[in-house]
């Protein structure tokens, strides 16, 4: 016997099944399954193929849909949407279920990241109600506890999404999640992220003119292939060594930072006492200071309040266009080469942070070549830099000039004929875009504040930034500490959004190799100083 609804036109049909998928946001639309079961005749007037409108339709009630629109000035087809709908219902299954099966998981884990790099807010709700953060943990410690896992051809990219996944998507205040680096899982042991060929400690002479591990993108496996909007592709993402760092950093910083107990209380004891260097509030100034993870500002409220985009406040995809900049444009669109870049003005200010050496035992003397796990050589450091930004633009015709050595004194001051200081304005998108494609190079000046320098020493800044947001400083003592080891700073960094700087920092004829190179973690300061 056929069912009554075959009866009911097409279009009032077709309605029916949008109300039943949509009736709420973060639920699976089970009910719009259950009506294409009802009947044959059904089924074949409302399957992803006959109806793709109904499946897009669904697909931007549930899922963020302004990225692509901006990022590429194109609008997706029906039959794109209808067929994302379907992977990132089967994605939200997986993590749902906690379902680690292999069939299908490196594209579901890349479905993933797509997620979350067009996230405005609402994918990462979608995923949250999913138990997203539990699922990529679990399968963080199959991917990197598993030896067996190398055998696979994309072990690599595998590891590199999982990396990524993790970086983007933990939060700290999440209770569940163990960030306790006393813990031995693979994924809590910041060491373990060099499993999947990610050298937090790096070379001594990583920063020193290779930045490769910085904006150089991961070999796609020869034989992966995942899809997204009916787009077939090989998964590639930036190399992972800064989402390992910011990791690191925060299971670091699990550990509070002991202060010294025989310093002076504060700054007015230790004037009063005729005693210069840090007090215990300076110490206590750099205990407190916390490495963000992109999750932890995740906005909350409704779908609007969420994807509503304000050029004084940008939505959080927009904090991913330039890190991602090698993914985002490997979509067939109308984006020119200079659509993620670097915007003028987001290094302007004050920034405080970190610099420190990754956790390095100590060889004892009668066995060199083995470790004591108790004993390690390890220095922590305040770093602090108010940053004023020089831009040089090319007018129309002109060709930008040649790469040269961005940290040569010389280049830096002859540039100074072509730069002008970076003023904030109010302008329109239009005319930001236009100044902002013909932007060529940003040049970096800054220096330490007065109550830095009356703790830890003055220090000058001098580097630059380039368009896929490298960021490159060298730091010369103003007034060299006593303690202060001999030869040039040098530290060279990525963006994680726009309000942390991590990277990696080396001292150039340095004579300890073990504690002249390491990690280090910037964020943007609300303090305001008079330039």
């Amino acid at each position: 016997m056929s069912s009554r609804l075959e009866t009911v036109p097409r279009d009032i049909l077709q309605h029916i099944a949008f109300l039943c998928a949509s009736s709420s946001v973060f639920d699976p639309p089970v009910e719009l399954l259950r009506l294409l079961q009802t009947s044959s005749t059904i089924y074949r007037s409302l399957n992803v193929h006959a109806a793709p409108d109904l499946y897009a339709h669904v697909f931007s009630t549930k899922f963020d849909t302004l990225a692509p629109l901006r990022r590429y000035g194109v609008t997706l087809t029906d039959s794109a949407l209808a067929t994302e709908l379907l992977n990132r219902c089967r994605l939200l299954r997986r993590s749902h279920r906690s379902d680690f099966s292999d069939p299908g998981l490196m594209h579901d884990l890349w479905t993933a990241l797509w997620m979350l790099l067009e996230s405005d807010g609402l994918n990462e709700h979608q995923l949250s109600a999913v138990n997203f953060t539990d699922f990529i943990l679990k399968v963080a410690r199959a991917v990197f506890g598993d030896p067996t896992i190398d055998h696979r051809t994309d072990s690599q990219i595998l590891k590199h999404i999982v990396v990524w996944l993790l970086c983007i998507s933990l939060p700290r205040r999440k209770p569940s999640v163990n960030l306790d680096p006393s813990t031995s899982s693979p994924v809590t042991a910041p060491q373990s992220f060099s499993s999947c060929s990610v050298d937090l400690d790096g070379d001594a002479h990583a920063v020193d003119g290779d930045s490769s591990y910085l904006h150089g993108s991961s070999t796609p496996a020869s034989n992966a292939h995942v899809s997204g909007y009916l787009k077939c592709s090989r998964p590639t993402v930036p190399y992972p060594s800064i989402a390992a760092i910011n990791l690191a950093f925060v299971i670091y910083e699990a550990t509070p930072m002991k202060v010294p107990y025989h310093l002076p209380e504060t700054r007015a004891i230790a004037n009063a006492s005729q005693r210069s260097g840090p007090t215990q509030e300076d110490y206590r100034a750099v205990a407190s200071y916390q490495t963000p993870l992109f999750a932890d500002s995740l906005p909350t409220g409704t779908k609007e309040q969420l994807t509503s985009p304000t050029s004084l406040n940008p939505t959080r995809s927009m904090l991913h266009d330039v890190q991602f900049r090698d993914v985002l444009k490997t979509s067939d669109s109308a984006a020119g080469p200079d659509a993620f870049h670097y915007i003028p003005g987001t290094m302007s200010g004050v920034w405080e942070g970190v610099y420190r050496t990754v956790n390095a035992p100590i060889k004892s003397e009668t066995s060199p070549s083995h470790h004591n796990p108790l004993v390690s050589r390890v220095f922590i450091k305040p770093m602090q830099c108010a940053l004023t930004e020089y831009i040089c633009m090319r007018s129309d015709g002109q060709q930008p000039p040649h790469e040269t050595d961005i940290l040569a004194d010389e280049k830096i001051s002859s540039d100074f004929l072509d730069a002008s200081r970076y003023v904030a304005q109010t302008e329109p998108v239009q005319r930001q875009a236009e100044r902002i494609n013909s932007l060529y190079d940003v040049i970096l000046l800054g220096e330490t504040l007065d109550d830095h320098n009356q703790a830890w020493g003055g220090y000058r800044f001098s580097g630059r930034i380039q368009k896929d947001g490298i960021v490159r400083l060298k730091r010369e003592a103003v007034r060299p500490p006593g303690h202060q080891a001999e030869g040039l700073w040098l530290f060279e960094g990525h963006f994680q959004s726009r309000d942390v700087v991590l990277g990696r920092w080396r001292i150039t004829g340095a004579p300890d190799g073990d504690l002249d190179h390491g990690i280090f973690s910037l964020g943007r300061s609300l303090e305001k100083w008079n330039d």
